[in-house]
């Protein structure tokens, strides 16, 4: 979905995606990666939407999609069929003879879009217990809480295992500056943790990670990103139980 530069009317389209696709699933995650002030500085560096489990036809997932984001050296026209935000009858009606000249159009060049196949190295082989006792790759599931750090990484908490059993662990997905390389973690926390949670946001303010919702209850948990460490704050007004719900930051 596109909105016109300077106006509150938009566009939806179908981009053309090189490379092989992720099989169907939902309750995945997808976080941006590369987009942030520091890859910036550094210069060209590629930036990613970040993938990361789910559930499929067969069950819950745990592998990993890149889809690479760029744009076009050359601008190419598009006319979308169809018609702006304010657009009549999509259900079979000429929306396009409503819409005439105020159709909203794509702004800027076409994105590129490419599925990479990403190399995540974890210092074990996936699903067995490395020389720490530890698994050194997360788990298959589904409605966990993902969010973007530091430019180049991809933290996970929680969600839901094959039975519906939640989960309480963290894991970070660190990528190599500008390739599709990538390393699983566990870190090391401190604090106050959450408890099993699934069908809960994360979102990233700052330099701390805003964990909320499910069954975490009126609490709103806190990681702080360079330390580690747990935190919570209890909310005045409690946050009306729910699960599987959107959450972004309005400010740093």
């Amino acid at each position: 979905f596109e909105l016109a530069e300077g106006s509150s009317r938009g566009v939806w389209s179908q981009p053309q995606v090189q490379g092989t696709s992720l099989s169907a699933r939902c309750s995945h995650t997808a976080c941006l990666v590369g987009d942030g002030v520091r890859a910036r500085a550094k210069g060209a560096c590629p930036i990613f939407i970040v993938f990361f489990g789910g559930r499929g036809p067969t069950g819950v997932l745990n592998d990993i999609g890149l889809l690479k984001l760029g744009s076009s050296a050359e601008a190419v026209s598009r006319k979308p069929p169809g018609a702006g935000i304010d657009g009549g009858d999509v259900d079979g009606g000429d929306v396009s003879a409503k819409s005439s000249s105020r159709s909203a159009q794509p702004c800027g060049t076409p994105l590129e879009l490419e599925w990479m196949s990403p190399q995540a190295a974890p210092r074990g082989a996936q699903g067995v217990p490395g020389a720490d006792g530890d698994l050194n790759w997360p788990c298959a599931r589904e409605g966990h809480a993902a969010a973007p750090l530091f430019d180049d990484a991809v933290l996970v908490h929680g969600g839901l295992v094959e039975g519906f059993q939640a989960l309480d662990d963290v894991w970070v997905l660190r990528l190599a500056e500008g390739t599709r390389l990538g390393e699983w973690f566990r870190p090391e926390c401190s604090g106050e943790a959450p408890p099993e949670a699934a069908g809960h946001s994360a979102v990233p303010v700052g330099v701390q990670v805003v964990f909320a919702g499910n069954a975490l209850g009126s609490v709103v948990f806190l990681l702080h990103a360079p330390s580690m460490a747990w935190s919570h704050v209890a909310v005045d007004s409690a946050l009306l139980d729910r699960s599987h719900h959107a959450t972004v930051s309005l400010g740093r």
